[in-house]
């Protein structure tokens, strides 16, 4: 049995070696894992702003900026700023930045199926599980640390009820 506190150092292991085997995918196209993503994440609709890409990649506004910047200078996306709200930027893929996405995405995952090819059907899909439990436990614990937090944290509907 994994000791817990193995447990957690075993997956970011795994996280870092990941990283870098995606970075070794990709380092002929002259992009980074960040770049890669925020690419990626844009064609899947995860990213549609640009304060969407600090929250999903984790890094600070700024960083995000120039992450844009510096996809924009090479050609594979594009700015527009909202008539109805100066303050919100919209990305979208450029043409060239559709193609780099589909060439990456079809590597990568070529790639990925080889890299799994030692595991079989029933251990991914019990790897898998227990990613998505992970995840959900993780979720869970952080909704109930916030609902803990805005207990302990007075409000004025709190105040005017006393």
């Amino acid at each position: 049995m994994v000791p817990p506190e193995r447990f957690g150092e075993l997956l970011r292991a795994a996280f870092r070696e990941m990283e870098d085997w995606i970075e070794r995918q990709i380092r002929d196209s002259g992009l980074r894992l960040s770049h890669w993503l925020t690419l990626k994440y844009i064609a899947d609709g995860r990213i549609c702003f640009i304060g969407d890409v600090y929250r999903e990649l984790g890094i600070t506004d700024g960083a995000s900026t120039r992450l844009i910047d510096h996809l924009e200078q090479k050609g594979l996306v594009r700015r527009n700023r909202s008539r109805k709200d100066r303050r919100l930027v919209a990305v979208a893929l450029q043409p060239e930045g559709e193609r780099m996405v589909r060439q990456l995405r079809l590597r990568i995952e070529r790639r990925w199926q080889r890299q799994l090819g030692p595991f079989c059907e029933a251990d991914r899909i019990h790897i898998t599980t227990a990613l998505i439990h992970l995840i959900d436990a993780f979720r869970s614990l952080a909704a109930g640390e916030n609902e803990a937090s805005d207990a302990a944290t007075p409000n004025r509907d709190r105040l005017s009820a006393i």
